[in-house]
């Protein structure tokens, strides 16, 4: 089963998807049992190769740069273009694969609101493929079409099962994602044209293989000479730009990021986890998978400005604007920005601190979004609002649901002893060692984040015992989904090694392609 492990984890919970949508009317309640079941497996069959990865003995598949890849699947899928079906698995891949079946099956348990599940669940199943299928690709034309995939049910998702404004939310996602896909697809057409694997100049042979574009010598034409109106590396830049326009608009990236909020605010809390706790990070994982490796000479040039420059905007950006904020799930938005700023930070810095604080952030802010937003939602279906305002005293009437929140809260404001923490300090080390004035106005971010959460949580939480007028603590289907989050939280902030062993060989690997 191993030859195909990482198909069967990518594809099978499209299985699930047929036999929701012949369910009868009346058996519907049984579509939550059924999506469970098609990402419980993926979910064990991640364990199973957390279990035996082992960087230590690696697999060498196509180059020696990439010595900690494993379970390598290639076949040849559209022979003419030299287009293969690649996938491989690293320790930067893993781990954001098990972040995306955690963060779905917590997702679903909060489900249970939702009207029309059957055609819910199925789209919540067409977008875990697409999302395991980025963080597996090694092909580009197929990270691409698993890229494009997720845009399908993410629009559907937000614009069927949103709040008032869905249309508008998932009309801007999709224009947005859409333009940053047209820059990809341009720079994947040139990645392929100009691209030559055969050392016999008579033979030419193109591959959209990533770690084969990151050899030396295999882009040619205008990246090595450059066109009539430009040198190579003016070319390269431009590439390198284009790329990065691709993946900033999923991070989000100021100013790109104006569908977020929107977004956000109007999609059903479960949706709202997906976004935060894992399509976010797929900005970041392109550019560390793709966009550093295949230009490594233009991201030393371009990183100050383009990745340094957009963190420490986004953590003040996204900081600033949370703390003006009175809507709690718009205020956990924009807390989003600013912590992606951090791992963007983390990667300006080109050194394996900052690469593991990158990788780590990714995981982390993944773990306690969705806490956030899980808690907004749990909230919000108490009493039909998210006004920070308008709360109080929820801690006398939800004991056991503010223990978790408290933990999600000082998480999210990097408390020490917490796994935020831990990444945040990584990213801070790293680029402090390349851009120390950028670092220094960035550790503003973490002044700011302790200020909105604190007056959050000591709005919502205490004051008056009858603010509120809540009277049910927290539901079993809502402790399903925020305690494994909390434990993860927990763990990963006593015994960060946990996490950091596995991504160590493969942030070497990255970042030995620099210093």
């Amino acid at each position: 089963m191993e030859n195909y492990i990482l198909s069967i984890l990518i594809f099978f919970p499209l299985i699930g998807i047929p036999l929701i949508l012949i369910l009868p009317a009346r058996f519907s309640g049984i579509s939550f049992w059924i999506t469970l079941i098609f990402l419980t497996l993926p979910l064990f069959l991640t364990l199973y190769i957390y279990s035996i990865y082992d960087p230590a003995n690696p697999i060498r598949p196509f180059s020696s740069e990439y010595t900690d890849l494993m379970l390598i699947e290639n076949a040849v899928w559209i022979e003419q273009f030299h287009i293969n079906y690649t996938l491989g698995v690293d320790g930067i891949s893993l781990s954001l694969v098990i972040l995306t079946s955690v963060i779905s099956i917590s997702g679903l348990f909060i489900t249970r609101q939702v009207p029309h599940k059957a055609g819910f669940y199925s789209l919540y199943l067409l977008l875990f493929t697409g999302m395991t299928g980025v963080f597996l690709a090694l092909d580009f034309f197929l990270f691409y079409v698993f890229w494009e995939l997720m845009l399908f049910p993410m629009y559907f998702l937000i614009g069927i099962w949103g709040g008032e404004r869905r249309e508008y939310a998932a009309i801007k996602f999709f224009l947005f994602t859409l333009v940053g896909s047209i820059f990809m697809l341009l720079v994947l057409i040139l990645f392929y044209l100009f691209s030559d694997i055969n050392p016999d100049p008579e033979i030419r042979e193109r591959t959209l293989n990533i770690v084969q574009l990151a050899e030396p010598g295999v882009l040619q034409g205008p990246f090595a000479d450059g066109l009539s109106l430009m040198d190579a590396g003016t070319f390269r830049i431009l590439i390198w730009i284009s790329l990065f326009i691709a993946f900033a608009v999923k991070i989000p990236v100021f100013p790109l990021h104006s569908w977020l909020p929107v977004a956000h605010v109007e999609a059903s809390t479960p949706i709202s986890v997906i976004l935060a706790g894992i399509l976010l990070k797929m900005g970041i994982y392109g550019i560390l998978r793709i966009l550093l490796p295949v230009l490594p000479d233009q991201s030393v040039l371009l990183a100050p400005y383009f990745l340094a420059m957009a963190g420490v905007i986004n953590i003040l950006y996204g900081s600033l604007n949370a703390l003006a904020q009175t809507d709690l799930k718009r205020l956990v938005a924009f807390s989003s920005i600013a912590h992606m700023g951090f791992a963007l930070l983390g990667i300006s810095s080109l050194n394996q601190d900052g690469f593991n604080g990158a990788v780590f952030q990714m995981f982390t802010h993944g773990t306690i979004s969705a806490m956030l937003f899980i808690s907004v939602g749990v909230l919000y279906d108490r009493v039909h609002h998210r006004d920070i305002t308008r709360f109080g005293g929820v801690i006398h009437s939800m004991p056991r649901f503010s223990v978790l929140a408290a933990l999600a809260f000082f998480a999210g404001l990097a408390l020490p002893g917490l796994s935020s923490f831990v990444s945040e300090a990584l990213c801070l080390f790293g680029a402090f060692a390349q851009h120390p004035y950028y670092t220094i106005a960035a550790a503003a971010g973490i002044i700011l984040a302790a200020a909105y959460f604190l007056n959050a949580f000591q709005k919502i939480f205490f004051g008056n015992p009858d603010a509120s007028g809540i009277k049910e603590d927290l539901k079993l289907n809502e402790f399903f989904a925020l305690l494994p989050l909390a434990a993860l939280t927990l763990v990963l902030g006593i015994y960060p090694s946990l996490f950091l062993d596995t991504v160590e060989k493969s942030v070497f690997r990255l970042s030995s392609m620099f210093f």
